[in-house]
């Protein structure tokens, strides 16, 4: 069994030999290697060629191709400020009220130089080279309601959620930027990508309230999983924080996957979740990053004791893993699902 049958057994609800891995080490390689972040994030063929040796060295089963969430906002006109060894984030907003959607366009995604286009570079490069030995996880980046705090800055968009005299011109800026989600989803698919990603972290409980989450968040999360399913393509949904008070909700996107981080209690997410499949959910930061090898193997043996159970898990950092994790801390968890990764 090769990695990418592996991963496709989970999402098909069989049991393959041992739960799969995937890391999220898009910051980490680049770490590894003392590049930049805000040069190697423009640079699809390294991305490429560091996601290809990272895979020889630590044995996952999938690559998780990614460089930030701006890029989509850098597409659609917002100027990015780039780092050395932290995400980049976005400097200037291109809209400050939402009745000024109208001026917005579907941009070209595989213009080389760009964010968007050498993410997508990095793809096809990967999708070449391994071809189906692999499972191949590339980023479209954000859902409709995250991206329209990114291009408007977050605060401001949520005030004017409180404003029923802007809820039309709310709901066609989603409706809009579904659209450009749905569009950048589908480039990835072309690129040759077996699951696309979208994270939420907006809609999450800790920065938004549910009602907001279920009116302006959910609708348009469906949109794109349903649309995408129409075109053969697969969704995983990421959403930072303890989502147990709407994961229930969350569900009824009927998406591929979902990935949790370590604020979700494993008893509780499991009381909850139906037959899906569950990525995560180990702590990036205050294990991966910082600490031990034993405390990584603890955390990943109790994920896979907990979430494993008939299934539909795979194992892997609950969100990005930061630019200075340890390789040795890495290796512990790769480690650990391949001696300890049975399903129960």
């Amino acid at each position: 069994m090769n990695k990418r049958e592996r991963v496709e057994q989970v999402l098909n609800g069989m049991l393959p030999d041992r739960v799969p891995v995937c890391l999220i080490n898009f910051m980490s390689i680049a770490g590894d290697n003392k590049l930049s972040l805000g040069n190697f994030f423009r640079n699809g063929d390294q991305m490429a060629k560091l996601h290809i040796q990272a895979l020889e060295e630590f044995d996952h089963d999938m690559v998780h191709i990614q460089n930030g969430v701006v890029s989509v906002a850098e597409a659609l006109g917002c100027k990015v400020e780039m780092f050395d060894n932290v995400p980049p984030v976005v400097k200037d907003y291109i809209i400050s009220d939402v009745i000024e959607w109208v001026k917005l366009k579907i941009p070209n995604f595989d213009k080389r130089g760009s964010l968007t286009g050498e993410l997508l570079q990095a793809t096809k490069t990967i999708v070449n080279k391994l071809g189906d030995s692999v499972f191949i996880r590339a980023e479209a980046e954000l859902g409709p309601f995250t991206l329209a705090g990114q291009i408007m800055g977050i605060e401001n968009f949520l005030i004017q959620l409180t404003d029923p005299d802007k809820a039309e011109d709310i709901m066609k800026l989603l409706d809009f930027l579904t659209e450009v989600v749905i569009a950048f989803c589908l480039e990835q698919s072309k690129a040759g990508a077996h699951l696309i990603g979208i994270g939420d972290p907006l809609g999450g409980p800790e920065l938004c309230s549910p009602k907001y989450y279920y009116t302006f968040s959910l609708p348009f999360q469906k949109k794109v999983v349903n649309s995408l399913k129409r075109k053969g393509v697969r969704l995983v949904i990421h959403m930072c924080g303890k989502l147990t008070p709407i994961f229930n909700r969350v569900l009824e996107t009927k998406a591929a996957a979902y990935e949790i981080d370590y604020k979700n209690d494993i008893d509780e997410i499991r009381k909850i979740r139906e037959n899906v499949c569950l990525i995560g959910n180990i702590d990036p930061s205050g294990v991966m990053a910082n600490g031990s090898k034993e405390e990584v193997v603890k955390n990943a043996m109790k994920a896979i004791d907990g979430l494993g159970k008939n299934g539909h898990f795979i194992l892997g950092p609950g969100c990005d893993l930061p630019y200075q994790t340890p390789k040795e801390n890495i290796n512990a968890l790769v480690y650990t699902a391949h001696q300890h990764g049975k399903y129960l």
